[in-house]
């Protein structure tokens, strides 16, 4: 991150009509407290205790329950979902709805984790204070969080199981033939049509190219937007007589339906120069679909 400006600019104040600021100053010495704040916890941290924790967690059989009142209800709740993430059961329980009978989804197999500043109901009111509980809380959370991972000798598979619809689990889940078009999306064609019959099946499928096949839908080869406007470049109107054959691509990169997607970015990615799509083919060269860089964005990829 960049320096920051001498200062901020916000809404002129209604009131008084002068335009209001932030002195950068005032903002660094925000942000120096609060790193004080952090060092002051790992000073004063007893190693041996958030060790015993982080066993007692790890060795649980039943569900890790998380618990807290306002601020540190949010990190409570925010903690428990970091474990589900990791396969951990773990859940929040609301201090008020346990109250009310939700207490009786404890068991003696279960482990419950109250989360306060200090214990004192009235020191949980102070903005200040709870603020900087929350971001202490966060931390040691996510710290027991990653240990357990390490402990549990989590994957990137297990991991991802727990999160489809994440960039992480996408890319360790979906395959190609999972995000690629296929049948009436594909704009195939032969290699004995002209080109400038097939400009609406260039255009119309959203590929920015055409897939030529042969009778037994066999790939031949591609021809690009690119190609079209290069070929128009160099052969004026003879363009009208060309046909697709003569002009396609007979060496195009392809992938197998079974990659990995993330697998099909990389290689679009690849020297010599990037590519926008990749043909998707099976045993001897059969086309059975094609994928797009558009596609795999829209996908979270």
């Amino acid at each position: 991150m960049g320096s920051l400006p001498p200062s901020l600019d916000l809404p002129a104040d209604p009131k008084h009509g002068q335009q209001r600021q932030i002195d950068e100053s005032t903002l660094l010495n925000l942000f120096k407290a609060q790193q004080n704040h952090l060092n002051y916890f790992f000073r004063h941290l007893d190693l041996s205790q958030a060790l015993s924790f982080s066993q007692t967690l790890l060795n649980t059989t039943g569900t890790i329950f998380f618990s807290g009142v306002g601020k540190s209800g949010f990190v409570a709740n925010k903690i428990s979902q970091t474990l589900v993430s990791l396969g951990i059961r773990a859940s929040f329980l609301n201090p008020v709805d346990a109250l009310h009978g939700d207490i009786g989804a404890l068991s003696s197999l279960d482990v419950l984790v109250l989360f306060s500043k200090s214990g004192n109901t009235d020191e949980l009111l102070r903005l200040v204070p709870c603020a900087r509980a929350k971001a202490i809380q966060m931390v040691f959370g996510d710290t027991v969080a990653i240990a357990l991972m390490g402990a549990r000798n989590l994957t990137k598979e297990e991991y991802a199981t727990n999160h489809p619809a994440g960039r992480i689990g996408k890319s360790l889940i979906f395959k190609v033939k999972d995000v690629m078009k296929k049948q009436n999306e594909l704009p195939v064609c032969r290699e004995g049509d002209l080109i400038m019959d097939q400009l609406v099946e260039l255009t119309s499928k959203g590929c920015g190219c055409l897939l030529v096949v042969d009778p037994d839908h066999h790939l031949i080869g591609t021809f690009t937007d690119g190609d079209l406007r290069r070929t128009l470049k160099a052969s004026g109107e003879a363009i009208f007589k060309l046909t697709v054959g003569e002009m396609c691509n007979r060496n195009p990169r392809t992938i197998g339906p079974d990659a990995m997607a993330v697998e099909a970015m990389k290689k679009m990615e690849s020297p010599p120069s990037p590519v926008q799509f990749l043909p998707v083919i099976r045993d001897q060269n059969v086309l059975i679909g094609i994928i797009t860089l558009h596609g795999l964005v829209s996908a979270g990829l």
